[in-house]
């Protein structure tokens, strides 16, 4: 069994992204293993890492169906015999293991059991004793609560209190990443609520932990700069989006081509979609209606392959605020029904 999970994580780290045929597979092995040993959790790591490698590329309903059963496998493993060390270690991974499902979720379009997977991966961080991921799980709360992802002007004052706790918990040091997005985030959310100088705070703050962000090697971690903070990995384009989104809703329409920019500038298809989203958001909120459908439109078209989930939903909320006589109405009309 040790040389089979050996196996597991040799074939795990070897998989090409967007790649689910053998993730199924390989789960199947790692479940069978019975006691919880170093060994074991190796393996899991690899499986997680692996999971977390395809969440910019995979259909996120095929994806959340695989993360689902192993969050379910690791949290009926943390009921066994182990030592301190293991089930801290166990605790962490399967707080990682949630945080993904909820991220897949949400973009599924499960809000209610994106909730409950990032409820049961920050208590997993808590009580795993791991700050940082306590911290990022509280983050990803935040985000699925904004007004930007849930429409609801006051889930941005939710989302703020929300990261404030978040990034209270991070160590002065390190996790430049975390850092990075909770202080973007932070930014962004002053935004939606009118704190122009609160933004301009959270912004500079945001780009300093950026300048020391390293380029990632080894594992792809959940919350790396490849798995679900992909934007805020070295290139930067995740500070580019924060403010150029934070500053289109604070009326600088120059900050447009800023958003414009990164938006064009990101690769994978699920955070195109979500970033050409938000670029409909900011040219709604200054009143540029065509403008606003022809990125809800572009955004609907990425999404697609993948899965409306919701990013339809977002756009649905955007529609309704689009008075019907608009020339680009029509068009994204069309969009939203082939979305059903």
């Amino acid at each position: 069994m040790l040389l089979e999970l050996f196996s597991v994580i040799a074939r795990a780290a070897a998989l090409p992204a967007g790649s689910l045929d053998h993730l199924a597979e390989l789960a199947v092995t790692v479940e069978r293993r019975g006691p919880v040993d170093a060994a074991l959790l190796d393996a899991v790591e690899e499986l997680t890492a692996s999971y977390a490698a395809q969440f910019e590329c995979a259909a996120p309903e095929q994806l959340l169906e695989l993360v689902r059963a192993h969050v379910n496998h690791l949290g009926a493993r943390m009921d066994r015999p182990m030592s301190p060390a293991l089930r801290a270690r166990l605790g962490g991974l399967a707080a990682e293991a949630a945080a993904l499902a909820g991220w897949l979720a949400y973009l599924a379009g499960r809000r209610g059991e994106a909730r409950s997977y990032l409820s049961f991966a920050r208590d997993a961080a808590r009580d795993a004793d791991d700050p940082v991921l306590h911290a990022l799980a509280l983050g990803s709360m935040a985000a699925l609560l904004s007004a930007v992802s849930s429409g609801a002007p006051a889930g941005s004052l939710v989302a703020l209190r929300l990261l404030q706790q978040a990034v209270a918990l991070l160590p002065a040091h390190g996790s430049s990443t975390a850092r990075a997005w909770l202080a973007g985030r932070l930014a962004a959310e002053h935004a939606l609520v009118g704190d122009r100088q609160a933004f301009g705070r959270w912004l500079g703050r945001s780009g300093a932990a950026l300048a020391e962000v390293q380029p990632e090697t080894g594992r792809v971690g959940v919350f790396d700069g490849r798995g679900v903070l992909s934007f805020w990995g070295a290139g930067g384009i995740g500070w580019d989006h924060a403010a150029g989104f934070g500053g289109a809703v604070l009326g600088d329409r120059r900050a447009l081509d800023r958003l414009a920019a990164a938006a064009a500038a990101v690769a994978a298809p699920v955070g195109r979609s979500n970033a050409l989203a938000d670029l409909a958001t900011a040219h709604l909120l200054l009143n540029e209606v065509d403008a606003a459908a022809d990125a809800a439109v572009r955004a609907l078209e990425v999404a697609a392959p993948l899965g409306y989930g919701a990013r339809a939903q977002r756009i649905v909320g955007l529609r309704e605020r689009m008075p019907d006589g608009a020339a680009g109405v029509p068009a994204l009309d069309e969009h939203l029904l082939l979305a059903g």
